[in-house]
């Protein structure tokens, strides 16, 4: 019996510091989305740049910034954002989360696949943008 529930107690630690850490992650993405859309909605290259890992960096010029800033301008303020998905691995200490979210804006809606490594913003990808009005 004692056997038992210790591993029944073993069992709901380990479900706990998953969820955690799920949570963790969750939190950390959701932060990575909030922070590329202010950049893109205010046009502000340099902030897109401090949160960005240094390989997105030399992949998205100022000017692919500007061309991303003005489609999605269109869209209008955002209302809603809500994940559907999310990935987390680990490989030599490193943490790389990638997710898909639901974007909904005044003008229209779009998807958003994202993917941070380290706390740094490594890629993204607006699919399927739909204007509505």
């Amino acid at each position: 019996m004692r056997k038992t529930a210790f591993i029944v107690w073993l069992f709901a630690a380990w479900m706990a510091i998953a969820t955690l850490g799920g949570c963790k992650s969750k939190a950390s993405l959701d932060a990575d989305v909030d922070h590329l859309l202010t950049a893109i909605d205010t046009s502000d290259y340099e902030h897109f740049k401090a949160d960005a890992h240094p390989g997105l960096i030399q992949e998205v010029s100022q000017a692919e910034f500007d061309e991303g800033h003005t489609a999605i301008k269109k869209l209008g303020p955002l209302k809603s954002k809500s994940m559907k998905g999310m990935q987390t691995s680990t490989n030599n200490g490193v943490t790389t989360t990638s997710g898909n979210y639901d974007l909904v804006f005044a003008n229209g809606k779009c998807q958003l696949e994202i993917k941070s490594i380290g706390g740094k913003l490594l890629a993204f990808h607006f699919r399927n943008i739909t204007m509505t009005s």
